[in-house]
């Protein structure tokens, strides 16, 4: 039996791969032909069901349509079904092979989402391993980035990531099957084509043939360390932090300037994971501009990608990409849910006046139970939820005038980074010469003075914010 045969049954074996769905991404290169043969190879034997994906780029030509063309014809041949995305255009500027990974695991993803595929089989093998791990090593990514690619998780296996390059392509040629060659997989111009046809060649000749297996064996020693830090870091994160409504992670600065500075970056790592959906584009020097805003005790650094940590007071806050919510539109009697901020907000108009028993002054401000009492008669026609903006004017309840919203905010003592997450009930008056919505409630903190009610109030509106559990 071929070594590479051997492999995928080990592999199969080892993670407890039957009775499976399994989505194959398909390039038409060696690798990936590889994977699928041999993993239809053992379909029977495993009650495997398979199925490909294979993305056309449009970036190669002729080329590119006849990749296609090849992993149709493959697929047919084998009786697998195939999804093809065909891209027409670029839709980022950069990076080249950064934009491809990233549509085609998005691809990839969806398939599993819709279809119901348990897993994505992908075909990297040992070399493109050694040459991420030497990559990875020369940007300062790492622990995480030494123990090189996962053999699995989050929904990517990696079968072939024991075999070489040339032991797959052993495999194809004793078999004759056939394959596409990629050309610009040749080109010096990028990164990875340099390593793999520059530096690994000088790493051979300077510590002999067996560099390759023993830069291999040791990225599985850092796995068997990041296992474990992981896991004790996830402990850690799991009783430490919370997250917010907009996916924020807030952890508890006391805490965290307890830790070892080797748990606290891998907690910092775990979170970029989490915003991001994985580690690519970490760079572990990142985590060293966290750390100094923790000694630091104030401060906002950018980390890479669009994650964000700052730190506040008592907290540190890890974040993504800023969520921008759309304002919706408030019926006064009813339920609205308000599903990015992870509330409903049901209003409710009550019998009676002034005169009849009335909320005391305690129950006229949100306190915890985030509810209000409003002059009905006094609200605008056109309510709406909208988050805070920088011009944005409030005058609470019981105040002289009024103050900025961010001086209201700094005030109540709420960090910066909660106070876009902090829904503002707005309105515009028939009457009103501003051009920015006037505030009624600050949700969770006050209400406007406008709308308090008095001796003169006849119509009363009850407000209330439950957590929305998503029914």
């Amino acid at each position: 039996m071929h070594f590479c045969q051997q492999e995928i049954r080990s592999f199969l074996d080892r993670h407890s791969i039957h009775d499976s769905t399994i989505l194959v991404g398909l390039s038409g290169g060696p690798d990936s032909v590889a994977l699928l043969r041999l993993l239809h190879a053992e379909a029977r034997r495993k009650r495997l069901k398979l199925a490909a994906a294979h993305v056309n780029y449009n970036l190669r030509g002729s080329d590119s349509t006849e990749d296609e063309s090849f992993c149709r014809s493959l697929c047919d041949k084998l009786g697998i079904e195939l999804h093809v995305k065909i891209v027409k255009k670029r839709s980022a500027a950069g990076n080249l092979q950064q934009w491809a990974r990233d549509l085609r695991y998005q691809f990839f993803h969806q398939l599993m989402d819709e279809k119901g595929y348990q897993v994505t089989a992908l075909g990297h093998n040992r070399d493109d391993n050694i040459e991420t791990i030497i990559m990875n090593l020369a940007r300062g990514a790492g622990s995480f980035g030494l123990s090189g690619m996962p053999e699995a998780g989050a929904g990517i296996v990696r079968p072939l990531l024991e075999c070489s390059r040339a032991d797959i392509e052993s495999y194809l040629v004793a078999n004759n099957f056939s394959f596409r060659i990629d050309r610009s997989n040749l080109e010096g111009k990028y990164l990875r084509n340099k390593v793999r046809q520059e530096l690994v060649p000088q790493l051979r000749e300077l510590f002999g043939d067996s560099v390759e297996k023993n830069i291999h064996r040791s990225a599985s020693i850092f796995a068997e360390h990041e296992a474990f830090l992981r896991q004790f870091a996830e402990d850690r994160l799991e009783k430490d932090a919370s997250r917010t409504a907009f996916g924020k992670f807030v952890l508890d600065l006391t805490r965290v300037r307890e830790y070892h500075p080797l748990i606290a970056r891998v907690v910092i790592a775990l979170c970029y994971e989490q915003l991001r959906g994985s580690l690519t584009g970490f760079e572990y020097s990142a985590t060293e501009r966290v750390l100094s805003l923790i000694v630091k005790g104030s401060g906002r650094a950018d980390l890479v990608t669009g994650v964000t940590a700052e730190v506040c007071r008592d907290a540190l806050y890890l974040m993504g990409d800023r969520i921008k919510p759309k304002s919706i539109k408030v019926a006064v009697s009813g339920d609205t849910k308000l599903k990015t901020y992870g509330m409903i907000l049901n209003a409710e108009l009550l019998a009676g006046s002034a005169k009849s028993p009335r909320p005391s002054i305690r129950e006229l401000r949100s306190g915890a139970n985030k509810c209000v009492y409003l002059d009905a008669t006094k609200l605008p026609s056109d309510l709406r939820i909208r988050g805070w903006r920088r011009a944005d004017r409030f005058r609470p309840l019981g105040a002289g005038g009024s103050k900025t919203l961010a001086d209201f905010f700094t005030d109540r003592k709420i960090d910066r980074p909660l106070r876009e997450e902090i829904p503002l009930l707005c309105g515009r008056s028939s009457n009103s010469e501003t051009t920015l919505d006037e505030i009624v409630w600050v949700v969770g903190q006050e209400i406007g003075d406008r709308y308090k009610i008095t001796e003169k109030t006849t119509k009363i509106v009850k407000l209330e914010v439950v957590p929305y559990r998503g029914i």
